[in-house]
Parts: structure tokens; C-alpha cells; sequence
């Protein structure tokens, strides 16, 4: 069986500072590899997933020190799918790692806190049903939580066609959403593609004006359609 490693490469302004260094061996259908940086105790924070016998993926988490150095690993769920994405929240020196699962097509984003240590942090919280391929961002003026998901939907029209809708929801410092669930995107049909490959990027700046006091987010969904989204 053929092997998958999780290699990292530490740089220091756009110098290598060391060789990459595998952290985690596995096989070739392990996939979903997402880091967050601790600037509190200066690490990172790495998680994938690990395919077993069934549908669902075992997401896993390992600290890595700025040496390069792996702890042990963490399950943060036995039943996950999808792409996974972490932030790292500075305030409380916590993260908040995102996941799907469920039982095709019905899929839903969720959520699990996890403490510096990597321990698991209360229970896990739905955050966007009927959707996948997430992105958490951490809202440093705000101190909460932005989540994207996206949800591909057939068009019965037009067979071997489908829309793409994004969604975005507000989760506060506790893990716990603050609003209901908001579609913001709608696409045109388009070819069907791999429900695992995510459509879009988004990035948030700490930039405020009186539209937006606490920051804003920036969201891509092809090299000509931008979408700007204010903290509310």
C-alpha cells in the first residue's frame, strides 16, 4: 500500500530554515491537511483526515513547536468528511476546528473547540446544515468567529449541471453560533465537479469604518467575482 505524509517546511522570510520533516505517515486516501499558528505559546496546530473502513473519515490534530518538533495525536471526531479548516483564537488561546459530517447528501458543517493542548473543548455544534467544505475565520477585533460553507445543489433542468451557494454564520468565542445561517452567493449552473473541491477563498482584515467596525471579510469565487462581507 502506498504511503501519505504530512510534511512541514519551516521558512524564515522566504528562506528555508530547516529540511521538511514528516509529522504523520498514512495511506494514500488520508487527505485534508490545515494548520493554525498558537502566537500565544508559538506553535502550530496541524489536522487531517485518516480514511478507515467506512464512510467516514477520524480527524486527527498534532502540535508542532517552532523546532519542528510533533506531539502526540488527538481525535477530534470519528465521523468526519470533507475538508476540514482550523483558526486559532489569540484571545483565549483556543481553536475552533470545522468539519462535515453526516450521511450523504445529508451533510452539515460542524464545529469543535479545542484548547491550546489540543484537549476537546465541551461538545460538538452543528453550524451550517445541508452544506460542506468549510473555512473558519478568527475575527481578532471582534474576538468571534466567521464560518463560510458551501452547498452544490443539481439543476433539474439541466442534467449534469449544479449551483453553488455559499453561506456564512457568525460563532461566537464559546463555539456557540450567534445568528442563523446566511446565503450571500448564488452561482449560474455549472459542470458538476468534486463535491470535495472547494469553490472559493476568503481572507478577513482588520481594517474598520463605519460600515465595517470590526473588520471585514474578503471572499473570491472565480479570478473575476469578488464579494466583500462586512463582521455583521
Amino acid at each position: 500500500m502506498k504511503n501519505f505524509s504530512i510534511l512541514c517546511l519551516m521558512m524564515f522570510a522566504s528562506t528555508t530554515v530547516f529540511a521538511d520533516f514528516p509529522i504523520y505517515k498514512g495511506s494514500t486516501k488520508d487527505y485534508g491537511c490545515e494548520v493554525a499558528y498558537n502566537s500565544t505559546d508559538n506553535e502550530y496546530l496541524v489536522i487531517w483526515l485518516v480514511s478507515n473502513s467506512s464512510q467516514m473519515k477520524r480527524l486527527l490534530a498534532k502540535r508542532v513547536n517552532e523546532n519542528g518538533q510533533a506531539g502526540a495525536e488527538v481525535t477530534i471526531s470519528e465521523f468526519a468528511l470533507g475538508l476540514p479548516s482550523v483558526a486559532y483564537h489569540s484571545q483565549q488561546n483556543e481553536y475552533l476546528v470545522t468539519f462535515v459530517s453526516g450521511i450523504a447528501p445529508d451533510l452539515s458543517i460542524y464545529g469543535q473547540r479545542l484548547s491550546s493542548t489540543g484537549a476537546k473543548i465541551g461538545s460538538t455544534s452543528q453550524f451550517i446544515p445541508n452544506a460542506n467544505n468549510p473555512t473558519i475565520l478568527y475575527n481578532s477585533i471582534a474576538g468571534n468567529y466567521l464560518v463560510i460553507g458551501e452547498e452544490k445543489t443539481p439543476d433539474d433542468l439541466n442534467p449534469g449541471h449544479s449551483y453553488t451557494h455559499l453561506y456564512s454564520r457568525k460563532i461566537g468565542a464559546d463555539g456557540q453560533p450567534l445568528n442563523p445561517a446566511q446565503i450571500f452567493y448564488n452561482s449560474y449552473p455549472t459542470s458538476f465537479v468534486n463535491t470535495d473541491a472547494i469553490d472559493y477563498t476568503i481572507a478577513y482584515a482588520p481594517v474598520i469604518s463605519s460600515e465595517t467596525p470590526q473588520g471585514r471579510y474578503l471572499v473570491n469565487t472565480s479570478p473575476s467575482s469578488s464579494i466583500m462581507l462586512d463582521s455583521d
